[in-house]
């Protein structure tokens, strides 16, 4: 597997951190005593790979446990969209037929894969899907799909004008 730009990074910096140690090593114990003025620039860039390392690696855990943040925040939105669908499903009436059907039509399964899936014709698909359509009170897939879209898009302007209120109160 190949490496990531931050990986790759991360290893310049030690490979380049080994050698500038290595040679200050072996100037020191082939040659005691004989300081010379290269040795503190070489022991100051030693100095800033090993800075540089540091910083890298706290970004890196730094975006470890953000992407975490944003995972866990996506599974929770996830599972209250999930329950909402669910709720209005429910609120509509459907069969249990035309919950599954549902579900496939939201997640854009074509009526023929949904008939595969379900293991009838596609016709019977596309009967529940009218069905579907008029429980819900809209004119087809692209509305009923919009309409829980903009039950997200809505709760997450509101979400977020609330923080800009709360804010500006600040």
């Amino acid at each position: 597997m190949p490496l990531s730009n931050n990986q790759m990074r991360t290893a310049v910096l030690a490979v380049a951190i080994i050698a500038f140690s290595a040679d200050l090593y072996e100037e020191f114990t082939n040659f005691p005593g004989q300081f010379e003025i290269h040795h503190i620039f070489e022991f100051a860039a030693t100095l800033g790979l090993v800075w540089l390392l540091w910083l890298e690696i706290q970004a890196g855990v730094e975006l470890r446990q953000a992407l975490r943040r944003e995972r866990e925040q996506v599974e929770r939105l996830s599972g209250e969209l999930s329950k909402h669908v669910e709720q209005c499903f429910r609120s509509w009436q459907l069969t249990p037929a035309e919950f599954d059907v549902a579900w496939l039509l939201l997640k854009g399964f074509s009526f023929a894969e949904i008939g595969a899936l379900r293991d009838v014709k596609e016709k019977t698909v596309r009967h529940q899907a009218t069905s579907i359509y008029g429980k819900a009170k809209v004119s087809g897939r692209s509305e009923l799909s919009a309409t829980f879209l903009e039950d997200v898009l809505t709760t997450n302007f509101d979400e977020k004008a609330t923080q800009r209120e709360k804010s500006s109160e600040d």
